[in-house]
């Protein structure tokens, strides 16, 4: 039971670091941004990646070692939750390669950020927002 406690405060502190994560990518994009600038969302960025690594772990963990066993845990809301993360985690892909290869620029004072940039990490926290109820669902064991 212990383990479990543990398991679940660890994926819901993931969910919530990467909601904080993608809410500072959104506040500090500026159409114009300086290297350092750059450096501090590429920073930011690294976090939303390990707490969404972390979030996968402990899902998976909860779904397979400490839940209540799979068959519990697998109902359509499970199927359309795992989409809308891997759905977010491809999205993800772009801004990140953005932010990387803007960060090993050398010569450069201002970088221009693209406009589909923001927008991508504004979808990336709606669609993280659908996901909580789907959540709620699963873990009560509520039925599409």
């Amino acid at each position: 039971m212990t383990s479990f406690i543990f398991v679940k405060y660890l994926h819901l502190l993931s969910a919530f670091g990467m909601a904080g994560c993608l809410m500072a990518e959104m506040v500090l994009l500026k159409s114009t941004m300086s290297l350092a600038e750059i450096k501090r969302i590429g920073k930011i960025d690294g976090f939303y990646g390990l707490s969404a690594i972390t979030l996968v772990a402990a899902g998976f963990t909860m779904w397979f070692v400490v839940g209540k066993g799979p068959g519990f845990y697998e109902d359509k809301a499970l199927w359309v939750k795992l989409s809308l993360a891997t759905l977010i985690g491809l999205i993800s892909i772009i801004p990140t390669v953005f932010f990387i290869r803007s960060g090993r620029k050398k010569d450069v004072t201002e970088i221009h950020i693209p406009p589909y940039i923001k927008r991508l990490v504004i979808i990336q926290l709606i669609l993280l927002a659908c996901i909580p109820p789907l959540a709620t669902m699963v873990a009560y064991g509520l039925r599409f």
